[in-house]
């Protein structure tokens, strides 16, 4: 399986993503040819090497009508630095404004394959509904205004080519850097990150970056969050190919994008990776009998897990720790389930990264009754099926046995119905 690792660390925009995967060995014709079924013949793309802070890395850019510069393969054009300021795009001048429909129609009258479309226009909902969540309006009456311009349409279009050139199954990404200060649009000045990019990013795990500017813009984490959901540390990866993605800006630090493309390692190929919420407290004036529904509460919260484990505190009193787990979009609620149902007036909550095995929900039907679980797919490439405690304890309540045999019988029936053909 071919796999991409972004690192997020300076940032991410769409120019960006297509000039990594350019540094990486794309080749540029065939990126210009994907192009063309856009039957945009106003619409043109270059790259040419140039220098962030000392290092190398490819500038991407799109040009409507005549464009400023040659087209130049990677590898012959010159070492440039770019100047202290971003140049301005033909959409800031233009305010071309489009909606959702009027880009459904740009792409349906192209030559784009089909499921190229499809994965096109999922961006740009994405971008649509963030958009409508920040102004309370509907999808419909969004009007994109620097993102419906041409060459940002171009893209989209171009990261989506670019990443079925290069045959990318999965992609992974490190935390994503989004920067400070302020950012202006055509709604005004904004906070950095922009209402549009911080809705794109509800659940990403981000990380702090010192830069006075926006590194990532809500074209960059529409992208970015349609392709993954894996957020995390890079991934057992044989590496093929490194690509770095030049920022228009030349700043303080290296303004690059860096792409890693590789073949997942053989024993790692069915792992999973993410990032979830890891919070900790010590409890030690709390009754045993309240802790078990403590925890039920926090895991109807929302918690991925929520366990307790016995402790000596300070001045040798004896108490527990509890330790959940929650997804980023569900720690409020799992906080106040914390503040609720236990004595704890505060708590740790730090991101880690996770590992696990892909799974899916079962069912599978025995003497006793149809039993849910899951079926595991194993490092091995082979699939195991873990049948559901409640659901088994139910059922050998119902039949008068005990929970081992139901849980036997699940798993038998599972065994002998994948042996057949």
């Amino acid at each position: 399986m071919k796999v991409a690792y972004f690192d997020c660390s300076s940032g991410i925009c769409g120019s960006m993503i297509v000039g990594a995967l350019l540094d990486a060995g794309l080749d540029l014709a065939k990126l210009q040819s994907g192009l063309a079924r856009l039957e945009l013949p106003e619409l043109s793309i270059s790259v040419r090497k140039v220098l962030r802070q000392s290092l190398s890395g490819s500038l991407f850019r799109v040009h409507e009508g005549d464009r400023d510069e040659p087209v130049d393969d990677l590898q012959v054009r010159p070492l440039e630095r770019a100047p202290g300021h971003a140049l301005r795009r033909v959409q800031e001048v233009g305010h071309v404004h489009r909606n959702l429909h009027d880009i459904e129609s740009i792409l349906g009258r192209s030559r784009l394959a089909p499921d190229e479309i499809k994965e096109a226009m999922r961006i740009f909902t994405r971008l649509a509904t963030a958009e409508a969540a920040v102004h309370g309006t509907t999808v419909s009456e969004i009007h994109f205004h620097e993102v419906g311009a041409l060459d940002a349409i171009a893209d989209i279009v171009c990261a989506v080519l670019a990443r079925r050139l290069w045959g990318i199954e999965r992609v992974c990404a490190s935390p994503v850097a989004v920067g400070n200060g302020t950012v202006r649009c055509q709604h005004g000045t904004l906070s950095v990150p922009a209402p549009a990019t911080v809705q794109l990013l509800k659940g990403v795990p981000l990380q702090a970056h010192a830069a006075q500017t926006e590194l990532t813009t809500p074209t960059g984490a529409a992208i970015l969050t349609e392709w993954t959901r894996e957020f995390g540390p890079l991934p057992s990866l044989t590496v093929e190919a490194i690509g770095y993605g030049a920022g228009e800006k030349d700043m303080p630090h290296p303004n690059l994008l860096r792409v890693l493309i590789g073949e997942m390692a053989t024993s790692s190929g069915t792992w999973e990776c993410d990032t979830v919420i890891q919070i900790e407290t010590h409890l030690d004036d709390m009754s045993p009998e309240d802790l078990p529904t403590a925890i039920e509460r926090i895991l109807e919260a929302g918690a991925l897990d929520a366990v307790l484990s016995p402790i000596v505190l300070k001045k040798g009193r004896s108490g527990q720790i509890l330790t959940a787990l929650s997804p980023e979009n569900r720690l409020n609620s799992v906080a106040s389930a914390i503040f609720q149902h236990t004595s704890a007036i505060g708590f740790r909550h730090f991101p880690v990264a996770r590992r696990k095995l892909r799974r899916s929900d079962d069912v599978i039907e025995t003497a006793y009754g149809p039993v849910s679980g899951k079926r595991v797919e194993r490092s091995s490439g082979q699939f195991t099926f873990k049948p559901d405690f409640d659901v088994c304890q139910k059922l050998a309540r119902k039949n008068g046995s005990s929970v081992q045999a139901v849980r036997l019988a699940a798993e038998v029936a599972w065994n002998s119905l994948r042996s057949k053909p």
